[in-house]
């Protein structure tokens, strides 16, 4: 799943404060787990969060760091319910209910069908309803958005772009943009996008990638090939071949197609655009 480039989704450590002795107790436990959490000490983490919550129990922050404990270690089932009572202690969290989404998510089996993505995208939205402001939730929804080629995905990944201006994900929401303004055949907007990117990232292989799709779009194929060189032996080259053959395929070089279609192996045969090329030489000489 492509939210699922797990770099991109951040762990919120949300720290408390009370009046109460018990709650003063509590809100330093979950200081100390949320900061155990962000060291990578899960264990000691866990305890201490779960000391928190028997201090408080009605205390929303603890309960959202315990689900994040749990997706760190890749148990998304079992975050769920902690972040369920995070939201339902403090309906107005709105990083717990982007966790939330994240949980269910991470949850679902690679080959679940987009509808069952549908409560996530509600608890991305419930976030986005309480902070507008909350970039993780809107990169979040616009990746499910753009997943199921929703028109809204472009109004989504624009205010992305605008929260993101000069900080880190800046790249990542101007790729996000340039994907659904493609989506929506606005090359120009999706062109722009990705030039920002290489701008700041010269060598950055995401862009170049997207980079040659939008040239493709546009009908300029030689552009495109351009833009491919290189990528095919990097951390994206199946999808660099893939695209290389149908980029070949469009300018009638029947014989390049074959050769980039083949260098994808049987590791690439499920790509949806090397089905699509493939089911297109099969009618080909």
């Amino acid at each position: 799943m492509d939210m699922l480039r797990p770099a991109l989704v951040a762990l919120y450590l949300l720290l408390g404060c009370a009046s109460h002795p018990l709650q003063r107790e509590a809100a330093a436990l979950n200081s100390r787990g949320a900061r155990l959490l962000s060291e990578g000490q899960l264990a000691d983490a866990e305890a201490s969060l779960r000391l928190a919550v028997e201090y408080n129990p009605r205390y929303a922050e603890p309960y959202n760091n315990l689900g994040l404990v749990l997706l760190a270690r890749a148990e998304p089932g079992l975050a769920e319910p902690f972040l369920l009572r995070a939201v339902r202690l403090n309906p107005d969290f709105a990083e717990a209910w982007n966790n939330l989404g994240v949980a269910r998510l991470r949850a679902l089996p690679r080959d679940a069908p987009l509808e069952a993505q549908e409560p996530a995208v509600e608890a991305f939205r419930e976030a986005l309803s309480i902070n507008p402001g909350l970039l993780d939730a809107r990169i979040n929804l616009t990746r499910r958005l753009l997943a199921r080629r929703d028109p809204e995905a472009l109004e989504q990944a624009r205010r992305a772009d605008q929260l993101s201006e000069g900080r880190d994900e800046a790249s990542l929401t101007a790729l996000l943009r340039a994907e659904a303004a493609l989506q929506a055949s606005l090359t120009d907007e999706a062109l722009g996008a990705v030039a920002r990117v290489l701008e700041r990232e010269p060598g950055s292989p995401e862009a170049r990638l997207l980079g040659a799709r939008v040239a493709l779009a546009r009908g300029r194929p030689g552009e495109a090939l351009a833009a491919l060189d290189g990528l095919t032996e990097g951390p994206l080259a199946q999808d660099a071949r893939a695209w290389r053959a149908l980029t070949l395929l469009a300018v009638d070089d029947v014989a390049g197609a074959r050769v980039a279609l083949g260098a994808l192996g049987p590791d690439g045969a499920g790509h949806p655009v090397a089905r699509y090329v493939r089911e297109a030489l099969a009618s080909r000489p």
